[in-house]
C-alpha cells in the first residue's frame, strides 16, 4: 500500500490530503470559535508562534528556521516588540 500512495501522491502536487489555504483559514477559524478564541487566524498563528520561539531562544534565525524563512527580512516583519521585556530592561 505504501508504494501505491507514493505512486498516488508523485502524480498529483506532493500532498496526500490536499487543501486550500481558504478552507484551512476556515478550519482555523471554527476549532478557534469552538475553543472560545475569536478572530483566530493563520497569520496570527504564525505570529505567535514566532514571538514564542523568540522568547524560548532569544535568536531571531532560530525563529527564520522555525518558520522556513530564506530571508532574515521576512521574519523581521513577525516580530513585534515585546513592551514587557522593554520594562524589565529598563527596570520599570
Amino acid at each position: 500500500m505504501t508504494a501505491e500512495l507514493a505512486a498516488w501522491v508523485r502524480d498529483r502536487d506532493g500532498r496526500l490530503f490536499p487543501i486550500s489555504g481558504r478552507h484551512a483559514q476556515r478550519v482555523i477559524e471554527r476549532m478557534a470559535n469552538a475553543a472560545g478564541i475569536p478572530g483566530a487566524s493563520a497569520h496570527a498563528l504564525r505570529h505567535s508562534l514566532a514571538m514564542r520561539v523568540y522568547r524560548a531562544f532569544g535568536d531571531i534565525e532560530v525563529v527564520r528556521a522555525a518558520l522556513g524563512h530564506a530571508s532574515i527580512q521576512t521574519t523581521t516583519r513577525y516580530a513585534r516588540c515585546d513592551e514587557g521585556a522593554v520594562r524589565r530592561a529598563v527596570g520599570a
